[in-house]
């Protein structure tokens, strides 16, 4: 019956459900099933509060070590930004710690080649937005998933020393991480 349904149909009750079980009282519902509900229906619905529930969703997660789901959370997220303008500062801003969320929970599942590619869409949205600290945390996750044992990889060497200079000087532990990272990117 669902599939039956038109998109335009499906997204509405989305909407319906996840507005009622948000009044109902977040807190007693899992935000999972708001996300998921809010998420399913971003294309008719409020974007700003589908993401938000999205994104505690997936921190629930994380905290629970539910990795995969954590992960899907924070893609659907993604996927609901981008039905929105994604050009102001703000926006990418939230792109970038949603980038970098999905990248750690990508990580923590196991899913090396996907959290790369999170970290990596991570550091172009921090470039592009102007977010020294940001570009230095995805980067360090970046190395964190790239380092390979008897290679050396010049374009992760390349963004390792990129961020080490942007790091902000209030960062001295970040700043630590990152050369770690480089040392261990050049060991090899």
């Amino acid at each position: 019956l669902y599939d039956d349904l038109p998109p335009d149909r499906r997204a509405a009750l989305h909407l319906r459900i996840g507005r009622a079980l948000a009044a109902e009282g977040g807190g007693a519902r899992p935000a999972a099933a708001i996300a998921h509900h809010l998420c399913s229906a971003a294309p008719a619905g409020d974007l700003a509060v589908a993401v938000d529930y999205a994104e505690r969703a997936g921190r629930e997660m994380l905290a629970q070590l539910a990795y995969e789901e954590a992960a899907n959370v924070f893609q659907s997220a993604l996927r609901a930004l981008d039905l929105g303008e994604c050009a102001d500062p703000p926006a990418l801003r939230r792109r970038v710690e949603l980038s970098l969320a999905l990248g750690d929970a990508r990580w923590r599942h196991g899913d090396m080649p996907r959290a790369a590619l999170a970290f990596e869409q991570a550091i172009e949205w921090a470039r592009r937005a102007g977010l020294d600290e940001a570009l230095a945390r995805a980067a360090h996750g970046l190395g964190r998933v790239k380092i390979e044992r008897a290679t050396v990889d010049p374009a992760l060497v390349a963004v390792l020393e990129e961020a080490l200079q942007r790091c902000p000087a209030d960062q001295p532990g970040l700043r630590v991480r990152l050369l770690a990272r480089l040392a261990t990117a050049l060991q090899y």
